[in-house]
């Protein structure tokens, strides 16, 4: 899938008009303050994506203007669609003029964003990577991203009882399946991840690298589930002492 057409309206600095895009690569360029990265970020958010960097809803409205913001595109390729994305209080996405979200918009567009401050992937904290990696996930597997969230809301339980010092045996119970489903297609990602570099890094660097993934705290285990309850143990006084949940990031090296 491409993007053949795109109109934004109300969306930052940019002017209303209308983009058609061709196939292959497409160049924008434009001085300072121009919009550029306004325009990338509103085509990373037509392919399913969330608001960039953080960015408050109504922050991506221009402030010269009353009511919200839109924004348009039309996909060829495989098929023919159309999406449109109101922002204003709350985001709303409409895919062929149905009703949709950002996981059922990023199965018809599947994509990845770089940015300049992608650079934090090597020198940044492992919460950069682990995000580049579910993004990564989320594109290959959609999936994904539903268990993701289900995982992320029971996990803020686990942290809400540990912090009031209750039982949390029954969180825990359900969050385990969702950990080692997570964590298989993590690791199988990584593998495809490996050989893709490996293709390419001959080409690209006068280097030699590896990447790796590290789950829990007890090593690698054939079975995740088997790891992931292996961890909780080891960890079990050091999370009731900090009172929050040490298992289930992981980081890749």
């Amino acid at each position: 899938m491409r993007f053949s057409q795109t109109y934004w309206l109300n969306y930052k600095n940019l002017k209303p008009e209308r983009v058609s895009w061709h196939e292959g690569l497409n160049v924008i360029i434009g001085p300072n303050a121009s919009g550029k990265t306004n325009t990338l970020e509103a085509l990373s958010m037509l392919c399913g994506w969330g608001q960039p960097r953080r960015t408050k809803l109504k922050d991506l409205i221009n402030w010269d203007v009353n009511g919200g913001a839109k924004l348009y595109s039309r996909f060829s390729g495989e098929e023919e669609i159309s999406v449109l994305i109101k922002i204003n209080e709350r985001r709303s996405i409409k895919i062929s003029g149905k009703q949709g979200n950002a996981s059922v918009l990023r199965v018809y567009v599947p994509s990845l964003s770089f940015w300049s401050d992608d650079v934090r992937l090597v020198e940044g904290p492992p919460a950069v990577r682990r995000n580049f990696l579910n993004q990564l996930c989320a594109v290959l597997v959609p999936l994904y991203a539903r268990k993701l969230y289900d995982y992320k809301k029971l996990l803020r339980h686990r942290n809400y009882c540990l912090r009031r010092g209750q039982p949390d045996g029954l969180i825990i119970k359900a969050m385990a399946p969702l950990a080692a489903w997570l964590w298989s297609y993590r690791r199988t990602i990584t593998d495809l991840l490996k050989i893709g570099l490996k293709e390419v890094s001959n080409d690209l660097l006068e280097f030699d690298f590896d990447i790796d993934i590290k789950e829990g705290s007890e090593g690698f285990f054939d079975d995740p589930l088997e790891g992931f309850y292996k961890s909780l143990f080891a960890l079990k006084k050091e999370e009731l002492n900090k009172r929050v949940s040490l298992v289930g990031r992981i980081g890749m090296t």
